[in-house]
């Protein structure tokens, strides 16, 4: 009896040990790298309220085939953030609005802005529209595409707008390395591409 019982623990334990990998080979965050540009100083002294509207009709940010691939994906992203040449950060965990703020609050103040947390002082609105956000896998590839309009409005009138789109595709088997690496690329070049001088030279500011 002795034996028997000293069998099932060894049975149990290995259930357990084998339980506790697969928990932990199921990560459900995917990971997003943003490289921001070189700092600047040319908007240093302005202060702006940032707003991230999401306007995106479908609110899936994985398509059929990323979902077959990623079926443990939570829907949050974990950000990190590298300054210019140097190595990342990590940032925190995010659904895709909360992402789009941080990465474009990192973007405005490595521009020399200040952000405000409120309206007060009739200081202009920086309004980011997401209008799509889509990861899925075509064939052998992962693709991302991500649209965006930045207006910037003051008064409650749209001084200066510019749209972004961004899309790309890599190469990758099943797993999360390329999609995670393809994510990275066109977060950063579709943030990092609105020229937030001319919005504000466009807008009389």
């Amino acid at each position: 009896m002795r034996e028997v019982n000293q069998v099932c623990r060894i049975r149990l334990l290995i259930l357990l040990v084998f339980a506790f990998t697969a928990s932990c080979a199921s990560i459900p965050e995917l990971k997003v790298s943003y490289q921001l540009p070189p700092a600047s100083a040319l908007l240093k002294g302005n202060e702006v309220l940032l707003t991230i509207k999401d306007a995106r009709s479908n609110k899936e940010v994985l398509g059929q085939g990323a979902k077959y691939e990623l079926p443990d994906f939570s829907g949050n992203f974990s950000l990190s953030v590298a300054q210019h040449k140097e190595s990342e950060v990590k940032a925190g965990i995010y659904q895709v609005p909360a992402m789009m703020r941080e990465g474009f609050r990192r973007r405005l103040e490595n521009a020399g802005l200040k952000l405000v947390l409120k309206k007060s002082r009739g200081e202009p609105q920086l309004l980011i529209v997401l209008n799509e956000f889509l990861l899925d896998r075509a064939g052998r590839n992962w693709v991302v595409k991500m649209s965006y309009e930045a207006r910037l409005v003051k008064n409650g009138k749209v001084l200066s707008r510019e749209n972004i789109s961004g899309d790309g595709e890599r190469y990758g088997f099943a797993g999360r390395g390329a999609a995670e690496t393809v994510l990275g690329e066109i977060f950063t070049d579709s943030v990092n591409r609105l020229d937030i001088n001319k919005l504000f030279q466009r807008a009389g500011l």
